[in-house]
C-alpha cells in the first residue's frame, strides 16, 4: 500500500486489483468540477472560498486545482456554517479551532496509545 492509500474500513491490504483500498483522504485527486459535484457546491463558490483562505486545494505543476476527500469534507462544513449565517471570518476561526482540536486529539491518542490499532496484536 502506498503512502497515498488507506485500507477501506473492513478491507484488507494487498488483496490484488486495488479492491478494498481507497485513496488517503489527503491525496489530491479531484478536479474542481468533480469536487464541486461531490460537495454539492458550485465551482465558483469553491474558488471564492479559496480566495478568502477558507480552502487550500493543491495545485498541479500546470496550476490546476486538485481537491482531496478532506478538502471536500471541509467545503461541506463551510457550506453548513455559511447556511447558518456565519460570516467568512467566523468560519475561518471555527475551522482553525476544529483543526487544532483534531490535532490535539491525535496527539493525545498517540501519547496514551489510544490511537487506531491500539491494543491489537
Amino acid at each position: 500500500m502506498t503512502r497515498d492509500e488507506a485500507p477501506e474500513p473492513g478491507g484488507r491490504e494487498g488483496n490484488g486489483g486495488g479492491e478494498g483500498v481507497r485513496p488517503h483522504p489527503d491525496r489530491a485527486l479531484y478536479a474542481i468540477s468533480v469536487a464541486a459535484e461531490l460537495a454539492g457546491i458550485p465551482p465558483a463558490t469553491l474558488r471564492a472560498w479559496e480566495a478568502k483562505g477558507l480552502l487550500t486545494p493543491r495545485r498541479t505543476d500546470g496550476g490546476t486545482r486538485r481537491y482531496s476527500e478532506n478538502d471536500i469534507a471541509r467545503s461541506r462544513r463551510i457550506a453548513e456554517l455559511s447556511a447558518q449565517g456565519v460570516n467568512s471570518s467566523g468560519i475561518r476561526q471555527i475551522l482553525e479551532l476544529q483543526d487544532e482540536n483534531a490535532r490535539l486529539r491525535g496527539a493525545a491518542s498517540s501519547a496514551t496509545g489510544d490511537g487506531p490499532g491500539a491494543g491489537q496484536d
